[in-house]
């Protein structure tokens, strides 16, 4: 027993630097070309065995210990399927695959059978738990099938995730309440240019990511998506009249002044913390 336990634990130590990131621990992100030799070299030279890898947890190239964020794990396995050209991932988790709607909230959901990376990226962006985005992503790179499977229901099939779609229709209705609207009005922003640019310049510095935009065509105001987890209150300060938006937002002009201000000033700036969306995923064409 105890030379397996040193074995796995070698194994573990090698396995923990097959992916290689960046320094933003936490959200490590993979540097891609390093990571995929590693995985080639190390696949090539230990073929014999089944071997057992550790997601979640990468290296940077300092050696130091960095995690891959939510749904690290399943991420780590995209990755490595990616890199040895894999017919087919398997993801096991706790249900027998996606469904119709949330089981938890609709009692009579049912199972997809087949779903696209299409569409299920979208499930993956509006509220589906099973998926992240991120882990699509590597396997529509190489068209590799994702199928979700049940741990604890070897018989059934799961949801198989491949290019293309089995059905025209809507598929699954998603929801999510932990978003926020931010939300931009004034006559100061009609044809101005470069005003979204600023805005989303702005968030693209504090590595805030946007999750829907919406803009009328009378280009008077802005609505943006966030998760709540950014923080609203304090983002929507960095916009406000009083507070950051002549320096930060709307920057300088070349002789350093500010004299574009009180032509691109919004006359509100606003949060609602208190949203949510629905989503209809599918395809009619």
């Amino acid at each position: 027993t105890i030379e397996i336990l040193y074995g796995l634990r070698d194994r573990y130590e090698k396995h923990h630097k097959l992916i290689i990131t960046d320094e933003n621990f936490g959200n490590a992100q993979p540097i891609l070309a390093v990571s995929k030799e590693n995985v080639i070299a190390y696949f090539k030279k230990n073929n014999k065995d089944i071997q057992i890898v550790s997601g979640f947890i990468a290296s940077n190239k300092k050696g130091e210990t960095t995690t891959l964020g939510r749904h690290g794990s399943n991420y780590t396995a995209a990755l490595i399927a990616n890199y040895l050209d894999a017919e087919e991932l398997q993801n096991y988790t706790h249900v027998s695959g996606i469904y119709t709607a949330n089981p938890d909230m609709v009692a009579d959901a049912k199972k997809i059978e087949q779903l696209s990376f299409s569409e299920a990226n979208e499930l993956a962006n509006f509220g589906a738990t099973i998926l992240h985005a991120k882990t699509i992503i590597p396997l529509l790179e190489k068209n590799i099938n994702l199928r979700i499977l049940n741990t604890f229901n070897k018989k059934d099939k799961g949801t198989l995730i491949t290019s293309t779609s089995s059905v025209k229709g809507i598929k699954s209705i998603s929801t999510t309440d932990n978003v926020a609207l931010l939300n931009f009005e004034g006559r100061g922003l009609l044809g101005k240019v470069g005003v979204d640019a600023r805005i989303f310049r702005v968030l693209s510095d504090k590595n805030i990511s946007v999750s829907i935009i919406s803009q009328g065509s009378s280009e008077r105001g802005i609505g943006l998506m966030l998760w709540v987890e950014y923080n609203i209150d304090q983002v929507g300060k960095n916009f406000r009249i009083e507070g950051d938006w002549p320096g930060e937002v709307m920057g300088k002009q070349k002789d350093g002044s500010d004299k574009d201000y009180h032509l691109y000033q919004p006359h509100d700036v606003f949060n609602v913390d208190e949203n949510g969306w629905l989503v209809y995923c599918g395809k009619d064409g």
